[in-house]
């Protein structure tokens, strides 16, 4: 198998395809097999994450964040949920933020 430029795979892997997860997790396994080959990617990689960059964007062209333009509706809203050394093994925290401007999800 020809090799390609591995720089190309990782900045669409990560930049595009891991903020794509969020947005549409029906794609969570195909980019996690893909991730698998980042180090030294064929084309047939290339031509697999060309594949499903067209999937997830002919899939959600009607979807996205509508932010309202009256400026009293937009109000920026926080919320965090902590949990400090729940487990008593491994004495890990966990913690977790939302962010949303009017009704949309930011962060």
């Amino acid at each position: 198998m020809e090799e390609v430029d591995p720089t190309l795979n990782r900045r669409i892997i990560i930049s595009s395809l891991r903020y794509l997860v969020h947005t549409s997790p029906n794609l969570a396994f195909v980019v996690r097999h893909m991730s698998r080959f980042m180090e030294r990617p064929t084309v047939e990689h290339q031509q697999a994450i060309k594949r499903i960059l067209r999937y997830s964007m002919a899939s959600t062209l009607d979807y996205g964040p509508h932010y309202a333009r009256d400026p009293g509706v937009a109000h920026f809203i926080g919320y965090c949920s902590s949990d400090l050394t729940s487990d008593i093994n491994t004495t890990k925290s966990m913690s977790e933020t939302m962010f949303f401007l009017g009704k949309c999800l930011a962060s």
